[in-house]
């Protein structure tokens, strides 16, 4: 998993950069690498728990689960068109209400002061407590909420991923180990 994400905003947001406020309209969101393992196998175990727990089309209701809505809606299979995945209503799948709750809080502090996670689009300013107050106060928690799922989705997108293509050159074929060099 490598990459980077850009989450744009309708409305501006302030940060602090060399004592003066500034504004911008994005936010770059970065895979983790080696130094953030702990954060990559938190998130990572939180999303395979949400998706043992999160219901599939293909599965056929309980009896316990008959008259329950699961929220699909008969119109988006009529036209085709696969509705958009939000990362973190994947990852409340796996949770009660606390416990996503303080997943969010982990998150949003992992991500806060972080700048090889998150950072001001265009500068190597992090995301602080400051920046979060004013995205929340200019687009509410959901343009918080925006930024944590941009990140959730990189584990996301890598389960459905090509590990050739996204995880760096193929493996050797085959379980022989390769001759040291001389």
């Amino acid at each position: 998993m490598r990459g980077e994400k850009i989450v744009e905003f309708e409305k501006p947001f302030l940060y602090s950069f060399n004592g003066q406020f500034e504004e911008a309209t994005s936010i770059t969101v970065r895979a983790p690498g080696l130094p953030h393992l702990a954060v990559h196998a938190k998130v990572q175990a939180a999303l395979a728990r949400a998706i043992l727990a999160f219901p599939r089309p293909d599965r056929k209701p309980d009896a316990a689960d008959e008259g329950v809505d699961h929220g699909e809606d008969e119109s988006d299979g009529a036209s085709g068109a696969a509705p958009e995945i939000d990362a973190l209503q994947v990852l409340a799948a796996g949770y009660d209400e606390n416990g996503y709750a303080d997943f969010l809080k982990w998150l949003k502090r992992t991500l806060t002061n972080q700048p090889k996670l998150a950072f001001v689009t265009g500068t190597d300013c992090p995301v602080t407590d400051e920046v979060w107050d004013s995205i929340s106060e200019e687009g509410g928690l959901d343009a918080v909420f925006k930024v944590l799922s941009a990140f959730v989705g990189f584990f996301l997108a890598a389960l459905g991923a090509d590990s050739k293509k996204t995880n760096g050159p193929p493996a050797v074929a085959g379980s022989a180990s390769r001759t040291k060099a001389a």
